[in-house]
């Protein structure tokens, strides 16, 4: 199977990546920049990964058109989704900022979706996969324009999921919990802070990328049967144990 992963330098792109090529698929990422792309291949490259990648630029999504073009895929995992520098209340953020923001995510997301859809049509075969967040039902403070476009892009994929199912090509949503990743690590390096999770979380304690990679293997199993559903992966939450937080 041929699988586009957005967002290839995250660690959940790199640990999807790793675990699918285990077994027997063909890898290709994508990248924002020529620079990250570069390093991203060659990191994987480090780690005996054998990775193709483009520059895909959820900004600019129409300049990868002619690279885009030039592949087939069978799978298309959603992972990117640009970084907030700053955390601020909704009234603390100028308007441009949260327009850029949502339309970038969401006009980058559905771009790729309608390039790709039509082969996915031709093969009567596809499988679409939307990394998501528990920040899109349960809200997350200082984060108002990342929930409000997790939240749009999981609506759409219910709609993608009536509208393709019978054509075989499935839609469904992974919706990730607290993980330690480099984006998260300015929380969870802090003092007593995985210490405060592992109180709450029912299992105990943050996830790891790997958990995430193995988690989508069904869904995107040749004879699935699952569209439009939502996988949580999160230990348990947003369920939390009370003695946490008494």
């Amino acid at each position: 199977m041929n699988i586009l992963i957005t967002g290839g330098s995250s660690e959940i792109a790199q640990a999807i990546a790793t675990r699918r090529i285990a077994l027997g698929d063909k890898i290709f990422i994508t990248c924002s920049t020529l620079e990250s792309l570069q390093a991203s291949l060659k990191n994987y490259q480090a780690s005996n990964l054998s990775i193709q990648g483009f520059v895909y630029n959820f900004s600019h999504p129409e300049q990868s058109q002619s690279e885009l073009s030039q592949y087939s895929f069978d799978a298309v995992i959603l992972n990117a989704f640009s970084r907030l520098t700053k955390l601020r209340k909704l009234h603390e953020v100028p308007f441009a900022d949260i327009k850029d923001y949502i339309n970038t995510n969401l006009q980058g997301n559905i771009w790729l979706l309608q390039q790709l859809l039509p082969s996915m049509l031709a093969k009567q075969f596809g499988r679409l996969v939307f990394i998501s967040s528990l920040s899109a039902i349960t809200g997350t403070s200082h984060y108002s324009a990342y929930c409000a476009a997790k939240a749009a892009l999981e609506a759409l994929f219910f709609n993608l999921a009536v509208d393709y199912s019978s054509e075989n090509i499935l839609a469904n949503i992974v919706r990730a919990g607290l993980f330690k990743t480099n984006r998260t690590k300015k929380f969870w390096a802090r003092e007593g802070y995985q210490e405060k999770l592992s109180k709450i979380i029912p299992q105990g304690h943050m996830g790891e990328v790997f958990q995430i990679a193995e988690a989508i293997d069904p869904l995107l199993s040749p004879t699935a049967y699952i569209t439009g559903s939502i996988l949580t992966v999160s230990g348990g939450l947003p369920l939390f144990r009370a003695g946490g937080v008494l």
